[in-house]
């Protein structure tokens, strides 16, 4: 296919992630969504309810990714590189700059990674985080061309406290992890999709929240629903199961995310010992 051809076929992509997402897709037309995925043909998936389902590209054309699908990265284990307008959207929502740092935990093999080292550019710096082996090493291969992308294999995090601006937890969580929030600095935001988890399942469905971190406080806000791979060793179990038991509107209703010690109180809607999703707005929030 033609250099041309392909980087029209992008800009189409973008355009309907454009209007799909309603937001501008940053990046998009710009970064080769096929070299994050290897060889086709592709599994493209599909869901019907909230078991993901598959179809074979009928070629091993580049054009058959640019597509509002998840594609399979190892359809084996269900992993997949994930749908482009959700993902836009949430990372819209960091409302990354040029220059700024991002922190991004889950990278699979780094296509949306991609996307965030093109947003801040070479002054940005961007830490990604990849607990396989096999992943973080496709994902450090496919991101070579940014050198101010540094990726890191292993559930080890190591930014140093208030450095982070973002940071993009690509893996579903019960609780953030402290680090996390440690890096972040004030003013900085933090995409957390917090699922529950049925038994002996690798994947969960709940909320994308957007934590902003104001002065000492953690405000959450409900971006949408998500359905997503587990993060190792972010599952707390009697979180789990409070999380299964919550449905539809109600993942909508925590308004901050407290780390503090407290007593349970009626508006807490989630409350344990790792934190507290509460109903009650950060002081001097909108």
């Amino acid at each position: 296919m033609a250099t041309s051809d392909i980087a029209l076929i992008r800009q189409r992509f973008a355009e309907t992630i454009r209007d799909r997402a309603q937001v501008r897709p940053r990046a998009l037309p710009s970064i080769a969504r096929e070299r994050f995925l290897g060889d086709g043909p592709w599994h493209i998936g599909f869901f019907v309810g909230r078991s993901p389902h598959y179809r074979i590209s009928e070629t091993a054309n580049p054009s058959e990714v640019y597509c509002d699908n998840v594609i399979a990265i190892d359809r084996a284990r269900g992993l997949n590189n994930g749908e482009p307008s959700s993902l836009v959207r949430w990372i819209d929502a960091l409302a990354l700059e040029p220059g700024q740092t991002v922190v991004h935990v889950g990278t699979g093999t780094g296509y949306y990674t991609a996307l965030l080292a093109h947003i801040v550019g070479h002054t940005g710096r961007v830490f990604g985080y990849e607990v396989d082996p096999d992943l973080a090493s496709q994902a450090k291969e496919n991101l070579s061309e940014f050198p101010w992308a540094q990726m890191t294999s292993g559930s080890s995090y190591d930014v140093p406290p208030d450095t982070a601006d973002a940071i993009f937890v690509n893996c579903g969580v019960t609780h953030p992890a402290k680090s996390w929030i440690a890096s972040l600095k004030v003013g900085g935001a933090l995409l957390l999709p917090v699922t529950a988890s049925q038994p002996g399942e690798g994947f969960g469905s709940g909320a994308m929240y957007l934590v902003k971190r104001i002065d000492a406080q953690l405000s959450l806000a409900y971006l949408s629903g998500v359905g997503i791979f587990n993060c190792v060793g972010q599952r707390d179990e009697r979180l789990n199961v409070f999380l299964l038991s919550k449905s539809g509107a109600d993942w909508k209703t925590p308004r901050q995310l407290r780390l503090d010690d407290h007593r349970a109180d009626a508006s807490c809607w989630l409350h344990g010992d790792n934190c507290c999703y509460s109903t009650r707005p950060v002081t001097g929030a909108a």
